[in-house]
């Protein structure tokens, strides 16, 4: 008898940028971070999924000035498990620790 897999719930913070094709290559562009769930059994096989995923993701239209945009995925930026087994009101799914000097 086939042993189960045990997998877990992964958050993938990926990254796109718009290129516009009738415009020159810009310094600038709008790059747009999104953060989205991955069921996986490790770290591999998350990062994997969620290439798959986040290039699913890319998509192009017009916009309303006329010309031609695209979203290009550009990388995975960072993914976690997440140590909740079930998704209720307040599962934390994201968390960043950070210092700051408080001004007041």
């Amino acid at each position: 008898m086939p042993q189960e897999r045990k997998t877990q719930w992964y958050w993938v913070a990926a990254t796109c940028k718009a290129v516009h094709k009738s415009e020159p290559r810009r310094r600038r562009y709008l790059w747009e971070r999104t953060i989205f769930l991955v069921q996986a059994a490790n770290d591999h096989e998350c990062r994997e999924k969620a290439m798959i995923q986040a290039e699913q993701k890319q998509h192009s239209y017009v916009s309303a000035t006329g010309s031609s945009v695209r979203w290009v995925f550009q990388e995975i930026e960072e993914l976690q498990p997440l140590h909740s087994e079930e998704f209720t009101d307040g599962t934390e799914v994201y968390w960043k620790f950070f210092e700051r000097v408080d001004k007041g």
